[in-house]
């Protein structure tokens, strides 16, 4: 993000919490320490009925709470105040989400976490986008919500990060139209500065390496690569080559999961959880039954103009590649064995394993990062992403199916879904770590 950029997204959350009524001397620490005091002993008061001694859940969310935003404004916790962070309603949640989010806008990309604890009101951070579109990525998490004396109390843990430059296209990347579909038809200057749009693309051009086109999954917009000219040779479509565009960014697998704060059966009011369309990849290891195509599947409507690849699990796969090896590995590590033939065609798609040992180049490289970046800078539920291919030798169904492990550095089998015993967190028990990196191929002009 450009510092001109920052600065106008920071000062854009200063100003709508001014208009709100808000005061963001707050929240640092330069305000007078006897004054901060005082209001944290003021918090403390105002709640101390709501708390008391015998609510240890609720003493533990504003240990927590406080603890963490004195990592992050650098205040002594016992001077923070309840109040802060507590919000009834759309305008107060608001407020204090912009309020924090502005300061952690520092520049460095880092990831940074807050706090908004509800009573009686589910925290969300729509106002985000809003505020700062692409400037800022977010995820939002609910913890288990404390009742006590008629309200219900639900911490919800937020995680931002700035995206530098607004996750923008590279600045000589030119943008083409439909007027005229064939302009910058060889790249451009150099290969891979031809930027392509939605609602722009033409059925059939000359595609270079590094040219990107911008789609839209699920509301989101997502820029692809172009990694192959000749995608699929024998697999090109009545003799008409393919090129293969992958996804610079990893979908993560709580894509669309949601808390809703929902009537329970019995009459009380409580977080329900509703987990997303790709929170694993399915009941088993067959990728034509999995979770994962049946959302790309979704989004096929408007991709009309797509051809539909060939995207049939004709192997399964043995073996692993050495943990931190990335794209240096040794393809003996990992053994191919032939399952037979299936028909299988998709206008979105992911890879599989044989495809992954061909484009090993381009695996660990996501949102313009190198390999060692994408490691320290992967997710918690984009730590990976899913290949199409099975573990197995066709001897039996193994519940496995390989990733491309972004953090460990090596492409392994996962489990199709995550081992829920003992799993007390409803989430957690049906979400993975592992997320979706989707591609699709166009019709190429020879």
């Amino acid at each position: 993000m450009g510092e001109g950029m920052r600065k106008m997204a920071i000062l854009g959350g200063l100003a709508a919490g001014m208009v709100l009524g808000a005061c963001f001397a707050v929240y640092g620490t330069g305000t007078d320490p006897a004054a901060r005091k005082e209001a944290g002993r003021a918090g403390a008061a105002a709640l101390e009925g709501a708390r008391g001694e015998s609510c240890a859940a609720l003493t533990r969310i504003w240990e927590k709470v406080k603890g963490s935003e004195a990592v992050l404004t650098g205040e002594d916790p016992l001077m923070i105040p309840d109040s802060r962070f507590l919000a009834g309603d759309r305008s107060e949640n608001d407020l204090r989400v912009m309020s924090i989010a502005g300061q952690c806008m520092a520049g460095d990309g880092a990831d940074r976490v807050f706090y908004v604890v509800g009573r009686n009101y589910m925290p969300e951070g729509s106002i985000l986008p809003a505020l700062f579109g692409s400037c800022l990525e977010y995820s939002c998490t609910p913890e288990e919500p404390v009742s006590w004396q008629g309200d219900t109390y639900c911490a919800v843990r937020f995680a931002v990060r700035e995206v530098p430059d607004g996750g923008t296209a590279e600045p000589d990347a030119k943008e083409t139209g439909p007027e005229d579909p064939d302009a910058g038809a060889s790249g451009g200057a150099d290969e891979g500065t031809a930027l392509w749009s939605d609602g722009s693309i033409p059925s059939l051009h000359h595609w270079n390496i590094g040219d990107v086109v911008t789609r839209t999954l699920d509301g989101v917009s997502r820029r692809f690569r172009c990694i192959d000219l000749h995608y699929g040779e024998g697999g090109s479509r009545q003799g008409q080559s393919l090129a293969l565009f992958l996804c610079e960014s990893v979908i993560p697998a709580n894509t669309g999961s949601e808390y809703a704060y929902e009537r329970l059966e019995d009459g009380s009011r409580g977080c329900v959880y509703h987990p997303g369309p790709v929170v694993n990849f399915g009941e088993s290891s067959e990728y034509a039954d999995s979770k994962i195509r049946s959302w790309l599947a979704a989004q096929e409507a408007a991709a009309d103009i797509f051809p539909a690849a060939s995207v049939g699990v004709e192997s399964g796969c043995m073996g692993r590649t050495a943990p931190g090896s990335f794209s240096r590995f040794a393809e003996s590590d990992l053994k191919l064995n032939r399952l037979g033939s299936q028909i299988l065609t998709d206008r979105y798609f992911i890879l599989s394993v044989d495809e992954a040992l061909k484009y090993r180049e381009y695996l660990w490289n996501v949102d313009g990062c190198d390999e060692e970046e994408t490691a320290a800078n992967a997710g918690a539920f984009s730590s990976g992403y899913w290949l199409r291919t099975p573990m197995g030798d066709g001897s039996g169904e193994t519940g496995c199916v390989y990733v491309v492990d972004l953090v460990n550095g090596n492409i392994h089998p996962q489990a199709v879904r995550p081992d829920a015993d003992g799993e007390m967190d409803e989430e957690l028990a049906v979400t993975g770590p592992i997320g979706v990196r989707p591609a699709f191929a166009l019709r190429q002009r020879n």
